[in-house]
This record gives structure tokens, C-alpha cells and sequence, in this order.
């Protein structure tokens, strides 16, 4: 026991995370009898947050073990294509803009000819747009302003340091104003985005945030489905083609193809 918790302090400590796994639900068996059977996941896949932010898709899948006491472990390093639809999100920090209600008003009242849903859905849509170039023109690269004021922020202070006059000071308030300013707004959207609405102000830590962001996105990843022939599909343009197919047949009222998840 005592052996067991170190192993789990060295792994906190090194900020390393388990990959998880498909398949079977355990790794090893101790090959006894079938009263004194014993069942444990002692073959794990654990990284750091570098490994999740260069290949968020690993998949880890458990093989049935064959003359061994331990299962094999496949390590698969899925290179997904980037090119995927962003859906619009709204950041709370917006409302807090003064120009945003007014942004906001303006989209909307222009008038759109049609039934009511359609009128609502074409405003929603041009008001997503809308909102999106907005938040550009108002904030740009948020991330990227926080690494410029940050950067800004050190070299006056190595100024101040050398030469601590009057006109430094004050640059260095400004600049500090603007580095709270947009790391308040990283802070808003990085923990909107990891769905993280218990921390207190003052708790802004992003590199977790990202990490929490990219653990998500991990279990949001259907990396393959089985059809209903016991086909297993694999890839997004496979997986999208057989859930297309899927929900036309509904439509059309075909034959359905039944899909699970592995």
C-alpha cells in the first residue's frame, strides 16, 4: 500500500495523466482457479500535457491476452486533420463590453422576410457573425495579448530596475492595466470552455485549464463505431459517411444501421 501511494505522488507530481483505454476492462489475472480468481488494470498509458498537446487522439485498446497473465496494449497516434467546423460559442466576458448590447441590438433589428422560424434562426445565424467579428475588432488574439503585454510588462521592468524614473513607472502601469485586462478575459474564456464554473477569482491557472480543455476533447473523440454487422469503422470521413447514411435511412424510412460505441 505504501508502495502504491508514492507511485501515485510520483505521478501527481510529474503531471502525468492516464490515457485510458477501449476494450477489455482489465490487464492482468493471476490465473488461479475460479474462487481465487483475481482481476486488476495494472498496464496503464500515462503522459504529460506536452504528449496531449502535440497528439490529443491517442488511443490506447486492450487485446485479449494470450499465454501471458497480461493483456498487450495497441498504441494508436491518430493524425486528425484540424479542418473541422467551429461552432460559435459566447463568452461571458462580452456582456461586460460597453458596446456590446448595443452590438447585439443593432444585428438584430434588421429586418429578415420569412416565417418565425425561420426570421429567428436567420437572426441567431447573422448574429453569431456578427458577434465573431465584433469580438475581433474589440479584443483580437486574446492568448497572443497576453504573451505581448507579458513580454512588454518584463522588459519595463528590467527598465525600472536600470533606470527607475517617473516615465517608466507609469509605462509599466499601463502596461500591467492591459496584461490584467486580457488575462482576465483568458481567464473567463478558459474556464468557459472547460466548463469549470466553481473556481474563485484569483484561482487562474492556465496551463490546467488548457489541460482540462484538451482531456474533453479527448473523451468527446469517437475514435471508431461497429455497425450493426459487426463491421468496425475507424476515421473521421468513414465515421461521418456511416452516420450520414445512418440518419438518411431514418429519413427515407431504409433499413437503419445500428451504431454503438466500442
Amino acid at each position: 500500500m505504501k508502495k502504491s501511494v508514492e507511485f501515485i505522488g510520483v505521478i501527481e507530481a510529474c503531471g502525468l495523466m492516464d490515457l485510458g483505454f477501449n476494450g477489455l476492462k482489465f490487464t492482468w489475472s493471476n490465473q488461479r482457479g475460479i474462487h481465487f480468481k483475481i482481476w486488476k488494470r495494472l498496464d496503464k498509458a500515462i503522459v504529460n500535457d506536452s504528449w496531449l498537446q502535440d497528439m490529443p487522439h491517442t488511443n490506447i485498446t486492450h487485446f485479449p491476452s494470450v499465454g501471458s497473465d497480461h493483456c498487450p496494449l495497441l498504441m494508436e497516434v491518430n493524425a486528425r486533420s484540424e479542418d473541422l467546423i467551429k461552432y460559435f460559442k459566447f463568452l461571458n466576458c462580452w456582456a461586460e463590453q460597453p458596446s456590446f448590447t448595443e452590438t447585439v441590438a443593432r444585428c438584430w433589428d434588421r429586418p429578415v422576410k420569412g416565417n418565425p422560424m425561420w426570421i429567428f434562426h436567420q437572426k441567431l445565424k447573422r448574429l453569431s457573425s456578427t458577434l465573431s467579428v465584433w469580438s475581433k475588432q474589440q479584443f483580437g488574439d486574446i492568448y497572443a495579448k497576453v504573451k505581448e503585454f507579458e513580454e512588454k510588462a518584463r522588459d519595463l521592468e528590467e527598465k525600472l530596475i536600470h533606470n527607475n524614473i517617473e516615465e517608466h513607472r507609469a509605462e509599466l502601469h499601463g502596461v500591467n492595466a492591459e496584461y490584467i485586462k486580457f488575462m482576465k478575459l483568458e481567464d473567463s474564456i478558459l474556464k468557459l470552455k472547460s466548463q469549470l464554473h466553481w473556481f474563485k477569482e484569483g484561482d487562474a491557472n492556465s496551463k490546467y485549464f488548457h489541460a482540462l480543455i484538451r482531456g474533453r476533447r479527448r473523451s468527446l473523440f469517437i475514435h471508431k463505431i461497429l455497425k450493426d454487422d459487426d463491421e468496425w469503422i475507424q476515421g473521421d470521413e468513414h465515421i461521418a459517411q456511416a452516420a450520414c447514411e445512418y440518419f438518411q435511412d431514418i429519413f427515407t424510412g431504409e433499413e437503419k444501421l445500428m451504431m454503438k460505441p466500442p
